[in-house]
């Protein structure tokens, strides 16, 4: 099974997807006890922009929700 986050546009949209990520990425993942896989990213406009910073960390799991956030 594999996992997609599709992030729509939507200028200050992006702040709450970003909380959306942190959610997932941190919070999700310590109650299932590991990370969660994202294997499909897409987004339009500022969720592009989004996803295209996950895609750049992602061989750090647990902290790109973070330096997205930052």
């Amino acid at each position: 099974m594999q996992t997609a986050m599709v992030l729509a546009g939507g200028a200050a949209r992006g702040a709450y997807e970003v909380g959306v990520i942190r959610h997932v990425v941190d919070d999700v993942a310590r109650t299932l006890g590991r990370d969660v896989p994202l294997d499909l990213l897409c987004g339009t406009s500022i969720g592009a922009l989004n996803v295209c910073g996950l895609a750049a960390w992602a061989d750090e799991p647990r902290g790109r929700a973070q330096r997205l956030e930052d």
